[in-house]
């Protein structure tokens, strides 16, 4: 796994706490928020995609993903972290009646880029505050956040990832929001077998 990706998910772990949810899914569900739904955690990290949902998405978009986002929708189905700041798409799934899985789904990749919502030569994979996030198909690596007068370029999706998770944790420290203090195995340790 790659150490950017392990450092930004050991910050997501970092605000673990006793109220916290591994779904029958995977889904991993971090830091509960009492002032909002149920379902209201900080960070919601979603089961991984299988090599067929990649293809489905590939297919539907007609591009070829890019290599780490690619490694990262094997690993996690996308992610919700500090209460939706930061958005990183995958594929929502249907229940076997064609319905789709009720409550803990991700922002769906091919909806967000279908139709009037393309991008000429871009997918959207995210997004970032009111930043859209997104690469380009040609299964380069680079990121772009983009916002009406800014365009900035990472080098690579798991550069992008942790700098963007690293900038968000400093800014909730900043506003003293407190982490717990609890000493607990990290969470994305079961999924290393992928």
């Amino acid at each position: 796994m790659d150490q950017r990706l392990i450092s930004a998910l050991s910050i997501l772990n970092s605000y673990k706490t006793t109220e916290d949810v591994i779904m029958k899914d995977g889904s991993m569900l971090i830091h509960r928020i009492k002032s909002t739904s149920p379902l209201g955690y900080l960070h919601k990290i979603y089961s991984p995609l299988t090599i067929k949902h990649l293809e489905k998405i590939e297919t539907l978009l007609k591009i070829s993903l890019p290599r780490e986002y690619r490694d990262f929708l094997l690993r996690f189905n996308g992610l919700d972290a500090f209460n939706g700041e930061l958005s990183i798409f995958g594929l929502r799934l249907r229940e076997s009646g064609g319905y789709f899985k009720s409550t803990l789904q991700p922002n769906d990749i091919i909806i967000q880029n279908l139709g009037r919502n393309q991008k000429d030569g871009y997918i959207q994979i995210g997004t970032f505050k009111e930043y859209d996030v997104l690469m380009a198909k040609d299964g380069s690596d680079k990121v772009y956040v983009i916002n009406k007068n800014k365009i900035l370029e990472y080098h690579s999706f798991y550069e992008w990832l942790y700098e963007t998770i690293s900038f968000l944790d400093d800014e909730h420290q900043k506003n003293t929001f407190k982490k717990p203090q609890l000493k607990a195995p990290l969470l994305f340790n079961i999924y290393r077998l992928f």
